[in-house]
């Protein structure tokens, strides 16, 4: 009985290493991928990267503003 016990144990502790290499080399490809991210992103030019214009107030309400209306 004790020998299935030790083994139990074994492959318990075997599976818990495992995991561990799965988490770490997840991890590892995570910063790789982020950080070929930010050196392509460093590589563009600032005037390219900018984030679209913004929409007025205005027209980002007129949706609304024409289902109120119709419902007067």
């Amino acid at each position: 009985m004790m020998e299935l016990e030790e083994q139990r144990m074994e492959f318990v502790k075997a599976m818990e290493l495992q995991k561990m290499e799965i988490i770490v080399d997840s991890q590892v490809q995570l910063a790789k991928i982020k950080r070929s991210r930010q050196s392509h992103t460093a590589a563009i030019p600032a005037r390219t990267r900018a984030a679209p214009p913004l929409k007025s107030a205005a027209s980002t309400f007129e949706p609304e503003r024409a289902t109120l209306e119709g419902k007067r």
